[in-house]
């Protein structure tokens, strides 16, 4: 990202992506988590918070699907 309109676009994609998120959360009852790593930056964009996504990361059913890789 190189840009200032690159920059911007990918903040107005990224809260799309929020949106979604929250409106699928919503209409199918279902948690989700959404972590956005950038290219050459070391910290990431996690929603809804860090600790939730966390907590579905070591869950017996995530751990299952990471070891059938």
């Amino acid at each position: 990202m190189d840009t200032v309109s690159e920059k911007a676009l990918l903040t107005r994609k990224i809260e799309i992506l929020r949106e979604k998120a929250r409106e699928l959360s919503t209409r199918c009852g279902v948690e989700l988590a959404i972590i956005i790593s950038k290219p050459g930056e070391n910290t990431s964009i996690v929603w809804p918070s860090q600790t939730l996504a966390e907590e579905r990361a070591n869950t017996p059913e995530v751990q299952k699907i990471k070891n059938d890789d």
